[in-house]
């Protein structure tokens, strides 16, 4: 009988040191387990990869989501630890796990301009192609912070310069925004300068000759072997372009309406046609209904009028001359 009492008690302290001296996440108290992980995202806040390790040890949760939607990998991208990046990923946190809104890691990391941190996740398997909610990935991000170098690192791991995202707008379309010496970036990355947009039809030149983009922006792609006969197919004026482009004409282009187009934009203080009455004008205005298109004040009033009001197709899309 005093064996039996023996033995129990041997069970009963061995049952002991499992619920109360070995913490474990099964069995934790729910209140214990979330002090943990919230002491898990202040010590990847600071960069304390030695008490990173220790509060994973005792229970924390390596991929944790926070209630600011955010996981340990991806505070540590955000900050740029590389030290408790690699542990993180080491004790098996996930690379590919993203927020509500489609953020990932590798996108915290290049929102930040941590390039190194980026090559470290892409090491580790790291998307470069993945989209968030807006339909962006990490490229479109890099290209909004001129960051040259992460975009470099992008390209060359892969990253897709035409992806379209959900404003209709890519990659290479946002570089001919900001100026020729990102056009060109990308061009020594081997991206095509005549890439065509799966979803519209248009080129980067027709894009960058309707939209925003600068003059030299224009004669970058020019001078680059954008190709004439490819600017603003959607709207079916292949032979007659939407923007004035420069006065000299440009080596290799023998496309008739392409040398007379050629002969403005690369010009100093070069100011835009028309696209429909093909006149000269200091200012055109955006179409509401095309938000990609741009025609004199002139013509936008009386396509107005022509359409009562109701202007469900741009006149530029529609084909319209005068």
């Amino acid at each position: 009988m005093e064996g039996i009492v023996n033995l129990f008690r041997k069970k009963s302290y061995a049952l002991f040191a499992c619920l109360t001296l070995v913490p474990a996440v099964y069995g934790m108290d729910a209140t214990m387990l979330q002090r943990l992980n919230q002491q898990l995202m202040d010590a990847v806040a600071q960069g304390s990869t030695a008490r990173v390790r220790d509060l994973i040890a005792h229970g924390a949760e390596v991929d944790y989501y926070s209630d600011f939607y955010a996981t340990p990998l991806m505070q540590a991208a955000f900050f740029g630890h590389q030290e408790t990046v690699v542990a993180l990923l080491a004790l098996g946190a996930d690379v590919h796990t993203s927020s509500p809104h489609g953020r990932t890691a590798l996108m915290w990391s290049v929102e930040n301009g941590h390039t190194d941190t980026a090559r470290l996740l892409i090491q580790y398997g790291a998307n470069p192609n993945f989209t968030s909610h807006d339909g962006r990935t990490a490229l479109f991000t890099a290209v909004f912070n001129n960051d040259e170098r992460t975009i470099s690192l992008l390209l060359e791991s892969g990253a897709s310069a035409v992806v379209v995202a959900h404003d209709g707008m890519r990659p290479i379309d946002y570089a001919a925004e900001a100026g020729p010496h990102m056009i060109n970036l990308f061009l020594r990355h081997g991206v095509s300068v005549d890439s065509i947009d799966a979803m519209t039809g248009e080129t980067v030149l027709s894009k960058a000759a309707t939209g925003s983009s600068s003059n030299e922006s224009v004669r970058a792609l020019l001078l680059a072997g954008a190709d004439f006969d490819c600017l603003s197919t959607c709207c079916g004026l292949v032979d007659r372009p939407t923007a004035a482009l420069p006065t000299a004409a440009v080596p290799g282009n023998q496309h008739p309406s392409c040398e007379q187009a050629a002969k403005r934009k690369c010009s100093q203080g070069a100011t835009l046609l028309c696209p429909v009455c093909s006149k000269e004008q200091p200012d055109l205005q955006l179409v509401r209904s095309c938000q990609r298109h741009r025609v004199c004040r002139h013509c936008l009033d009386l396509w107005n009028r022509h359409r009562g009001g109701d202007c469900n197709q741009c006149p530029q899309c529609a084909g319209v001359s005068r």
